[in-house]
This record gives C-alpha cells, structure tokens and sequence, in this order.
C-alpha cells in the first residue's frame, strides 16, 4: 500500500484553493493508497463531472483531521459538494461551511457516500446545501450503500 501524508500548519493558516476551475481539487483513484490530510482548509474546489466533488474524489482510504472543507461546489449527477467517496472514509475535528451541489440529481451537500465505510468524529456542518429538480437530499451528507457511524458530530 502507498500512502501520501498531508501536513499544514492548520486550518487558518494553510489553503488549499481550487480557484472554481471546474475539475475536483484531489481525484484518488487508487483503492490500494491511503491519504492523510491534516490542518489544512480545502476550499472553493469546483467540479463538472457526474460522480464527483468539489474538492476530493476518493476511492481509497481517505483520513482528514482538523481541516476545513469551504465553498466548494459540484454540478455533476451523483456528486458531493467537497467530498465524493467510494472507499474509506475517516473524519476528525473537521469543518463543513457552504458546501453545495447544484444540479437535477443533486445528493450530498458536503459529503456524497457510496458503497464504502464512513467513519465521523467530532465534525461540524453548516450552511451545506443541494438544489435541482430531483435532488433526494443530504444537504450535509448522502449515504447509498454504504456504512456510518458518527460520533459527536
């Protein structure tokens, strides 16, 4: 197994932007990886495509600890506004702010979860929304198949 660890000086200090460019920020295509992100804010990642986010596309093990997700958008079918997930998913001490998906089927407002495990502890979720015509909800998050559990959150 590969992993990647990355370390920022905290999520008021260190940003990751997407500049709204229309691809997700982080696209982890690897079931075999594992990623670690930890103080960081991801933020105003913008994606086009079905089945994806506005700031990561995972499928596969995906940690993120005290870091933000803001402003993130996707306008795909079946997407999530910062995260779309179809591996593991670990999340600590993490921020949700103003997070959207826009689009006929829109699902998951911050996060869109599909066949995988969820795991999430300690984590905030504000001002998350979907808007479309046939949108099933989540304006936070979207689970289809899959397993969560939330802790304090």
């Amino acid at each position: 197994m590969k992993n990647l660890v990355i370390i920022g000086a905290g999520k008021n200090n260190t940003f990751i932007d997407g500049l709204n460019n229309g691809k997700c920020i982080f696209n982890i295509t690897k079931r075999n990886v594992a990623v670690t992100i930890k103080g960081v804010t991801i933020r105003n990642g913008k994606s086009n495509s079905d089945y994806s986010a506005g700031a990561i596309v995972t499928s596969g093990k995906l940690n993120i600890i005290f870091s933000r997700f803001a402003n993130n958008t996707a306008t795909g079918n079946f997407s999530g506004g910062a995260i779309y997930t179809n591996g593991i998913l670990n999340l600590t001490n993490c921020e949700f702010t103003g997070n959207k998906v826009t689009n006929v089927n829109s699902q998951g407002g911050a996060i869109r979860c599909y066949n995988n495990a969820t795991y999430i502890t300690s984590c905030n979720f504000n001002q998350n929304k979907v808007t479309g015509t046939n949108s099933t909800g989540g304006s936070c998050i979207y689970t289809e198949s899959g397993d969560m559990i939330l802790n304090r959150t």
